[in-house]
């Protein structure tokens, strides 16, 4: 079962993306390819003007780029 973390990032990437994310299955990827999805989660809420989910998901991709040494 995912984390309270990797939920809250499910959550932010499915309010951008419009759709449902599953958390346990956000959970299962490589860290690496989190990273990926949040930023293009940043491409999409930046273009619809979701300052909000913006704001939250850059401090998410920061903190999964730390972990991953990007």
């Amino acid at each position: 079962m995912a984390s309270d973390p990797i939920t809250a990032i499910a959550n932010l990437v499915a309010k951008a993306f419009g759709f449902a994310i599953d958390p346990d299955g956000f959970e299962r990827m490589k860290l690496e390819h989190q990273v990926e999805v949040i930023h293009a989660a940043i491409t999409v809420a930046r273009a619809n003007g979701d300052t909000d989910t913006l704001d939250a998901l850059f401090d998410k991709y920061r903190e999964l780029s730390k972990s991953a040494g990007s």
